[in-house]
C-alpha cells in the first residue's frame, strides 16, 4: 500500500482557520438578525446559546457573543443576566493583547441602553463617553455612526431640540469618512422632523415627510405611522388643520392590531393635540375624560392607551407627578385585567421614576 507522503494534505484537510472564520461569519448573521426589528428574542437567545458552546474559551469572539446575549437579555426584560453578560464580555475583550476596543465600545454602548432603559441617565450618559473614547481609538465608522444616534437620540428625549436636531441632519448626510446607512438615514429623518417639530420650525418639516414617503418601504409601518403624526403636527403648527386631520387618517392605517401598543396612545395624543389646537379644547382635560370614560366602561385597553398617552402629554408640560401617576393607573388597570403589557408599563413607570428623581407613594405602588 503507497503512503501519503507527509507533505502533502489529503483532499479533506482544512485549514486551520476555517473554524475561526466560520464562527466569525455566524456571529456576522447573528449581529444583523439582532439590529432586525423583527427577530424574535427568544430565537435569538438559543441560537446565540447554542452558538456559544462551540466557542474555545480564549476565542478572540467570545467578548462580541456575550456581548449579543447581553443585548438579547435585556430585550426580554431579564436586566440581572443582561448586566452579567455584558459585565463579562468587557473583562474578556480587556483582558485580549492589545484589548479589542471595538468590542468595547460596543459593549459599552449596550451598557448605555441598559442604563438609559432603567431610568440612570448618569450611568448611561457615563458609558456613553466610554464608548465613543474606545471607538476612537480602535472602532471603525460604523460604530461611530451608531453612537452619534445614540447621543443625538438621548437629546431627543431629553427636548435638546437644537443640539438633537444637528445630530440628526447631519445622520441625513454624512461626510467623507463617515457613509450612513440607509437604515440610520431613514430612522434619523423622523427624528430630526421630530426635533424640528419640537423647535416649533414646522415649516422645514414637509420637504422631510415627502423624502420619507418616497423612500419608506410598505413593511417600515412603525416609521410611516410616526412620519404621518409628525406631518399632523407641523400642519397644525401652520395652521393647516385639513391638511394636520388628513395625516392623522393615513397614521391610522399604520396602527397594529394589538390594542395596547404604544401607538394607539402616540395616535391618541396627538389626535387630542390637534383639538386643541383647532377648537381650544385642552389636550390634558380631553385625555383626563377619555380615561374617566373607558374606565366607567370598564374597557381596559383602552385605560391603558389613554392613561400612557396622559402621562406623556403630561410629561410635555413637566407635570412629573401626574405623569407618574397616569402609569400608575394604567399598570394597576393592566395587571388587573392579567394584559400583557403590564410588565412593559411596570419597566415604563420604574424608568420614569428613577430619570426624574421621583418616588412612588406607598398608596400607588403596584
Amino acid at each position: 500500500m503507497t503512503e501519503t507522503p507527509k507533505d502533502e494534505k489529503t483532499t479533506d484537510e482544512k485549514p486551520k482557520d476555517e473554524k475561526p472564520r466560520d464562527l466569525s461569519a455566524s456571529l456576522d448573521a447573528m449581529e444583523a438578525a439582532i439590529e432586525s426589528p423583527k427577530a424574535s428574542p427568544d430565537s435569538l437567545l438559543s441560537e446565540l446559546a447554542t452558538l456559544l458552546l462551540g466557542f474555545p474559551r480564549n476565542s478572540e469572539q467570545r467578548p462580541r457573543a456575550h456581548r449579543m446575549l447581553g443585548v438579547v437579555f435585556a430585550r426580554l426584560d431579564r436586566e440581572a443576566d443582561a448586566f452579567k453578560e455584558l459585565r463579562e464580555a468587557r473583562a474578556l475583550a480587556a483582558s485580549l493583547s492589545p484589548p479589542n476596543f471595538g468590542e468595547l465600545s460596543n459593549i459599552a454602548r449596550a451598557l448605555s441602553a441598559l442604563h438609559a432603559a432603567r431610568g440612570e441617565d448618569h450611568l448611561a450618559r457615563d458609558e456613553l463617553i466610554a464608548a465613543l473614547t474606545f471607538a476612537l481609538i480602535g472602532g471603525g465608522a460604523d460604530n461611530v455612526v451608531k453612537l452619534i444616534a445614540d447621543v443625538a437620540r438621548g437629546e431627543l428625549e431629553a427636548q435638546r431640540f437644537e443640539n438633537a436636531a444637528l445630530l440628526f441632519d447631519f445622520l441625513l448626510k454624512g461626510n467623507d469618512t463617515l457613509k450612513i446607512p440607509e437604515q440610520v438615514v431613514q430612522s434619523a429623518r423622523i427624528n430630526l422632523v421630530q426635533a424640528l417639530n419640537g423647535l416649533g420650525r414646522h415649516d422645514e418639516v414637509h420637504p422631510h415627510v415627502k423624502e420619507s414617503h418616497a423612500t419608506l418601504g410598505e413593511e417600515n409601518r412603525r416609521l410611516r405611522f410616526l412620519t404621518q403624526l409628525e406631518a399632523a403636527r407641523a400642519s397644525a403648527g401652520l395652521g393647516c388643520h385639513d391638511e394636520a386631520e388628513g395625516a392623522l387618517l393615513m397614521a391610522e392605517n399604520f396602527l397594529p392590531e394589538s390594542a395596547t401598543a404604544l401607538d394607539h396612545s402616540e395616535f391618541v395624543e396627538a389626535v387630542t393635540e390637534l383639538q386643541e389646537v383647532r377648537a381650544g379644547e385642552s389636550a390634558i382635560e380631553s385625555l383626563k375624560q377619555l380615561v374617566a370614560q373607558y374606565t366607567e366602561q370598564d374597557q381596559a385597553a383602552r385605560v391603558v392607551v389613554a392613561c400612557r398617552a396622559l402621562a406623556n402629554a403630561l410629561l410635555k408640560r413637566g407635570d412629573v407627578p401626574g405623569a407618574l401617576d397616569a402609569l400608575g393607573q394604567a399598570l394597576r388597570t393592566a395587571l388587573r385585567a392579567k394584559l400583557k403589557v403590564a410588565g412593559t408599563l411596570r419597566t415604563e413607570l420604574l424608568r420614569r421614576a428613577a430619570r426624574t428623581g421621583s418616588w412612588i407613594l406607598p398608596e400607588r405602588r403596584v
